[in-house]
């Protein structure tokens, strides 16, 4: 009888035991860090001389957020802390007319290293497909020489010959390596870019 009893004494404490580290678990501090979320740059809250990092007018960069946002290159999310439209093409141009590595763009904006990636990509693919259908190139040689003069006009880059791997300007053909500063178009120029 006494072992019985020793045994019963034994199962109770046991029971105890687990029930108070139950009721310890349930008060105990969590163990794992609360996300911290960094302040988000917004087009509202950029100020003017700080927006020509951008390279376009504040109507034009919330014009391209709005139909970022309502193209389906937008990632849609149910998260609470997704990203906006209006940030993404922000994070996109600053890349573009400035360039960079992704952890500064990163800071600077205040996302991931990884969501920037994402972001370039996916803001690239949209322009692409807005430019497929907003962009009409001349198809005739006349017009083409015709829009070389304009751009030879705005831009006042003499004697330009066009764009081939980079901007290349037109010269007499040297004396001396004469072969090297011939062109894929068979002239003569030097590859500025």
């Amino acid at each position: 009888m006494d072992r019985q009893r020793i045994f019963t004494f034994i199962f109770d404490i046991q029971i105890l035991n687990m029930q108070y580290m139950g009721i310890e678990f349930l008060f105990r501090p969590q163990t794992r860090r609360s996300r911290l979320y960094e302040e988000r740059l917004r087009l509202e809250t950029i100020p003017d001389h700080k927006l020509k990092h951008y390279r376009l007018p504040r109507a034009m960069i919330k014009s391209l957020s709005e139909e970022y946002g309502r193209s389906s290159f937008n990632n849609v999310t149910e998260r609470g802390h997704a990203i906006p439209p209006d940030t993404q093409v922000l994070v996109a141009l600053r890349f573009y007319g400035k360039g960079g590595f992704q952890s500064e763009l990163a800071a600077i904006h205040g996302v991931s290293r990884s969501s920037v990636s994402r972001i370039i990509r996916h803001v690239s693919e949209f322009l692409c497909s807005k430019a497929a259908e907003s962009m009409t190139l001349p198809k005739s040689r006349q017009r083409q020489m015709q829009s070389m003069q304009k751009f030879h006009g705005k831009r006042n880059i003499p004697g330009i010959l066009g764009c081939i791997d980079g901007t290349h300007i037109g010269i007499l053909a040297p004396a001396k390596d004469e072969w090297a500063y011939v062109n894929r178009k068979g002239g003569h120029s030097i590859n500025v870019q």
